[in-house]
């Protein structure tokens, strides 16, 4: 037989046989497969953590929407006029006096 080629018997394959084909995996494979299941395991339970959340936020709000009596409300419009506040002028103390002054108020 010339180099490159073979028999119709024997087949050779360039690629990697897929890892369910093979008689025997690498340690490392073994991890590599079970850190996939892991991850897919914690992408489902955000899912679901996520549609539980929205869910139950739709329920609180549909809840609330139903216990809600709409016709019962009135709305008290009453104008009450404020009394206006004495104004009152300030005290100006010069800076000389200013320790006099507040010696006399303590």
């Amino acid at each position: 037989m010339a180099p490159g080629e073979h028999d119709g018997d024997e087949f050779i394959s360039r690629h990697r046989p897929a890892p369910a084909d093979r008689t025997w995996q690498h340690p490392s494979e073994f991890g590599a497969a079970r850190r996939q299941a892991k991850r897919r395991a914690d992408r489902r339970v955000l899912a679901v953590g996520a549609v539980s959340a929205i869910t139950g936020a739709l329920f609180v709000g549909l809840a609330w929407y139903l216990s809600d009596p709409g016709s019962d409300v009135r709305v008290v419009t009453q104008l009450v006029t404020a009394v206006p506040v004495e104004s009152v002028a300030p005290r100006v103390t010069s800076a000389d006096d200013w320790a006099g002054t507040v010696a006399q108020e303590a």
